[in-house]
């Protein structure tokens, strides 16, 4: 008896890795930004993605940025309306670099 390989499909009855091609028809978008769409868990979209860039459906790229803002003198990350009071008040504060990869269609 042959077996025949199970679609994986989210708890809603959807095929994820369809919904992530679908997704990424609009254009690129980030991991995070992908769970954050399919609400999925980051580590099941980055996982699904890498396989499909195995098989060469997707084509990923890491990049870097500026994420938060850390306050040197309250010696904690800091929020926007925390980074106003910081900024008026001539804290010393530092961007804290981030990476994230983007997925995109090949």
């Amino acid at each position: 008896m042959a077996s025949k390989k199970q679609t994986r499909r989210s708890s809603r009855g959807v095929d994820v890795n369809d919904s992530i091609l679908t997704a990424l028809k609009e254009g690129a978008l980030s991991t995070k930004q992908l769970a954050a769409e399919l609400g999925l868990a980051h580590g099941n979209v980055y996982s699904r993605c890498r396989r499909l860039e195995e098989k060469g459906l997707l084509k990923s790229k890491l990049t870097s940025g500026s994420g938060a803002l850390y306050c040197i003198d309250d010696d904690k990350v800091v929020s926007r309306s925390e980074y106003e009071r910081c900024k008026e008040e001539e804290h010393e504060l530092r961007a804290i670099d981030t990476q994230e990869r983007v997925w995109r269609l090949p």
